[in-house]
């Protein structure tokens, strides 16, 4: 029978990041998303694929939550879409989310 410190040490490590500690540009697949409760209220959080094919755990903004049912959540199909982090919109993380195996569409760039 192994000791607490044996199982301690062996349970399931999870690799949490903010969102602005991704690289911007890049897409990441998202290969689970999942609802939490947090100390303000329900949060999701989304699994995301790295390059070394590692997962981190981003949780999205607040403002996903409110508009995502649990419904919606639960059909969500493993790798489908991806997240790209573009930034920052003011204070808002300026997220994009694209299917998987589609080109994004090429954006002019703004006249100054």
């Amino acid at each position: 029978m192994s000791s607490l410190l044996e199982k301690l040490n062996a349970g399931p490590s999870r690799t949490y990041s903010n969102i602005r500690d991704l690289e911007q540009g890049v897409e990441y697949v998202i290969s689970r998303m999942e609802e939490t409760e947090q100390h303000y209220g329900r949060s999701l959080q989304a699994h995301l694929k790295l390059k070394d094919e590692s997962i981190v755990i981003v949780t999205l903004p607040r403002r996903y939550a409110e508009i995502i049912s649990e419904e919606e959540l639960k059909t969500y199909e493993t790798g489908s879409y991806a997240m790209i982090f573009k930034g920052f919109r003011g204070l808002s993380y300026d997220l994009e989310f694209i299917e998987v195996g589609t080109e994004q569409p090429q954006k002019k760039p703004r006249r100054k």
